[in-house]
């Protein structure tokens, strides 16, 4: 299990991107280049889609489970080829929003 901030899990194998991946996990109505996709919170919930700005095209993934000042999340892509899991800070610079 994950304990720590910035450790990554691998859950399995995956080839889509991060927009498609979050778009399925989540059912939310994310499409494109990540970056272009607009919040609508600052707060994260289970099942919402956090937009980071951790490459030049964005980057989407799903919040799985939090804690009072963590955010675990699901993701494709962020280990080319792979699903994997992490953890964030929720003051974590790199969090641009939610998409609740």
């Amino acid at each position: 299990a994950l304990s720590k901030v910035g450790q990554v899990k691998v859950i399995g194998r995956d080839n889509r991107q991060c927009v498609p991946y979050a778009r399925a996990k989540s059912e939310k109505p994310v499409y494109g280049l990540a970056r272009l996709n607009k919040v609508n919170s600052d707060s994260p919930e289970i099942n919402a889609v956090v937009k980071t700005n951790e490459s030049l095209t964005g980057y989407l993934a799903v919040v799985v489970s939090e804690t009072s000042s963590t955010i675990t999340i699901r993701e494709a892509n962020y280990r080319h080829g792979f699903e994997t899991e992490r953890i964030l800070r929720k003051n974590d610079p790199h969090i641009v929003g939610y998409i609740i």
